[in-house]
């Protein structure tokens, strides 16, 4: 009997195909490093403490629970924003959210009186 064969080598790996290369003309636009802004003073405060954010809570006792108008609540928000970066963008989402469960005029139902009295409290005290 014949001896098998053995099995044919395997072709050499293809080259990977280069890049072509760059035709002369513009330089490749350069990276340049800016240097570090410097940070923003801290504004002075009377023996470095700070004072505790101001929390206005209007009570739900005695005052009946009522529906509030998320455009209302957006223009308060507008009017007093600029102060508090975080507290504005928090108030902004908050918003964003309780406008799903608006109606069309803009009306939340009463089940939302104690989270706009929450949230928007100061801005509702100053407001009336």
């Amino acid at each position: 009997m014949p001896e098998p064969e053995p099995p044919p080598e395997p072709a050499p790996p293809v080259p990977e195909p280069r890049p072509p290369a760059p035709e002369p003309g513009e330089p490749p636009p350069r990276l340049l490093s800016m240097p570090e802004p410097e940070p923003e003073p801290e504004p002075e405060q009377d023996d470095d403490v700070r004072a505790p954010e101001r929390v206005v809570r209007l009570p739900l006792d005695g005052a009946e629970p009522r529906e509030w108008n998320v455009w209302e609540l957006e223009r308060l928000a507008q009017a007093a924003g600029g102060g508090n970066v975080a507290r504005d963008e928090e108030l902004t989402f908050l918003l964003l959210e309780l406008r799903q469960f608006a109606n069309a005029d803009g009306q939340l139902s009463v089940d939302f009186d104690p989270v706009v009295r929450e949230s928007f409290g100061e801005l509702i005290y100053t407001a009336v």
